[in-house]
């Protein structure tokens, strides 16, 4: 699978036209090594909250679905769920990238929603659809952790980041 990441290889959509090549996570990563410059690290994740399901509790896989053309062996695998590590990924992009939206996305929009359900449950659901419900495997431990480094490693970003 060849992923590209969307605002630093534009050439990509020519080689590979069949791919999805707006991968969420390989963009996040990006951002939060600060590859990109500033300007562009904030097109990111502006791109990356467009996207339909890109935050319903956690963070999505991908802007667009991977089908079975688009995978090996036709297994479209965890393409339409979210991910923990993704979610972390974004948490550190917003933190890299800092400022007030920044914050109000990590706040309110990744860190919220996913606290409340470690609070209320303590184990979670693998993944999350589209709409916010839990999906795949019960009580599995992937998000609770993601939480807590969430909190340790970004903490309030509003407190610890300036525009």
């Amino acid at each position: 699978v060849c992923v590209c990441v969307f605002f630093f290889f534009p050439h990509c959509q020519q080689l590979l036209p069949q791919r999805d090549l707006v991968d969420y996570d390989s963009n996040l990563l990006a951002v939060m090594a600060g590859v990109p410059p500033a300007e562009k690290a904030v097109k990111v994740l502006a791109r990356v909250d467009k996207g339909v399901c890109a935050h319903p509790r956690g963070t999505w896989v991908s802007e667009i679905y991977y089908n079975a053309s688009n995978c090996n062996g036709g297994n479209t695998g965890d393409s339409a769920i979210t991910m923990g590590r993704i979610t972390w990924a974004d948490a550190r992009a917003r933190y890299a990238v800092g400022g007030p939206a920044a914050a109000q996305v990590f706040n309110d929009v990744l860190l919220a929603p996913l606290q409340q359900d470690v609070l209320a449950n303590t184990f979670l659901y693998e993944r999350y659809e589209c709409a916010g419900h839990p999906t795949h495997n019960p009580y599995y431990f992937e998000f609770p952790p993601v939480v807590a480094s969430m909190l340790f490693e970004v903490g309030r970003l509003a407190d610890t980041k300036e525009e």
